[in-house]
């Protein structure tokens, strides 16, 4: 699923009451970011380590329209399978790994840090534990083949382990990944757009990954940017 699953990433606004992304940043980099160190970027309601390639670690302050309660996820997407928004997939709830504590913004930034405190250390005990598992190509793939196993009707989860395979130049679990979307599409009257798509893509990708592997390489970066763009992620600080 995208996000949201509790509320939504809170969005820059001026007007209207509630939790906004400007609240959130605000004291993400007076309480968060010195203690995180170097090579950590923040903007709206995400936070994230710098710089990623193929999978992006992250994570996005979740909130519902005027409440200053929040909610932090820590996602690892992987950047490859274009997306136009966070998808929870591989993610963690960093309040329920805790126990389902209320946490809430004070309007007050002076009165941020013990709240603040409590993020930094789910982040430590939590998020960058999960991001060691699960935020490389072998941690994501191992991670998807569950998924797979545990959903294998989920056509979401069988495109996220096809680009994973490509990226670690395992063709033949690629070609084996494609073949079950091809069989899909086939046992399907009225196959929605996406999952033709879908198929066409990992035909082409297959076919060509053997003989140029380097066009197949081209094809995937732009997936990256095309879902860095949607979703607004930078390198920079």
């Amino acid at each position: 699923p995208a996000f949201p699953l509790w509320g939504a990433p809170a969005r820059d606004c001026e007007g209207g009451i509630g939790l906004k992304s400007i609240e959130w940043h605000r004291a993400v980099k007076r309480y968060l970011l010195p203690r995180l160190g170097d090579g950590w970027r923040a903007h709206g309601a995400l936070l994230y380590p710098v710089p990623f390639e193929w999978l992006w670690c992250g994570l996005v302050m979740s909130t519902r329209p005027g409440s200053q309660n929040f909610q932090v996820s820590g996602v690892v997407q992987l950047l490859a399978v274009p997306f136009p928004a966070f998808d929870a997939t591989c993610s963690v709830n960093l309040q329920h790994a805790g126990g389902c504590e209320s946490w809430e913004l004070p309007e007050d930034l002076d009165e941020a840090g013990p709240v603040m405190d409590k993020v930094y250390q789910r982040i430590v005990d939590v998020a960058t534990p999960f991001f060691a598992e699960h935020g490389t190509m072998a941690g994501f793939t191992s991670f998807m083949q569950k998924e797979v196993r545990n959903s294998p009707a989920n056509l979401r989860f069988h495109e996220k382990l096809f680009y994973a395979h490509l990226l670690n130049d395992d063709v033949p679990a690629a070609l084996n990944t494609a073949e079950t979307i091809a069989a899909y599409i086939t046992g399907r009257d009225d196959p929605s757009p996406w999952v033709l798509e879908l198929s066409d893509h990992a035909a082409r990708a297959t076919a060509a990954v053997a003989s140029d592997r380097e066009l197949v390489l081209r094809a995937i970066r732009e997936n990256v940017e095309h879902t860095r763009t949607k979703l607004r992620l930078r390198d920079d600080r």
